[in-house]
């Protein structure tokens, strides 16, 4: 109510939720129903918090297709929960580490260095970091050109 006095034109959205009364839950497949779940929005229903619980159905399909990204470029990785996954590029680091030809590190990299200083890597380790660098902002602008997510690292 704050919020809505003080930015009359600020748009306000609750996440889909289901209740007993929709009768979604299909007990032979243990999963909700997609037909279901495709009714109006809940912001016409007006949820009420006693009777009304989040479903996470839209959530869990976005985040299938963010992980098949992932999957795409091969790179080991850890799921940690529906949008999170550690990975582990030391192989890809060590393969490529090998096979750039020396000038490839002459390229300026904006590193997040103290001030945004050019940072040029020397070291075997550095330049480790500046391919797996590479390599995830990849990663994520594939995911936001098909997806329209952004991403962090």
């Amino acid at each position: 109510i704050e919020a809505l006095k003080m930015c009359p034109d600020i748009k306000l959205v609750h996440v889909q939720t289901i209740t007993v009364e929709d009768n979604c839950f299909n007990e032979k497949r243990d999963s909700l129903d997609k037909a279901s779940l495709q009714r109006k929005h809940d912001n016409e229903r007006k949820p009420d918090r006693r009777t009304h619980k989040v479903t996470l159905e839209r959530y869990r399909a976005e985040s299938v297709k963010i992980f098949g990204v992932f999957l795409r470029y091969g790179a080991k990785l850890e799921r940690v929960g529906l949008d999170e996954a550690f990975f582990d590029l030391t192989d890809y680091a060590n393969e490529k580490l090998a096979t750039l030809p020396e000038d490839f590190y002459q390229q300026d990299w904006k590193g997040k260095m103290e001030g945004g200083q050019t940072f040029k890597p020397q070291t075997d380790r550095e330049k480790r970091l500046f391919i797996a660098d590479q390599y995830v902002w990849e990663i994520r602008q594939t995911i936001l050109e098909e997806l329209k997510y952004t991403c962090s690292a």
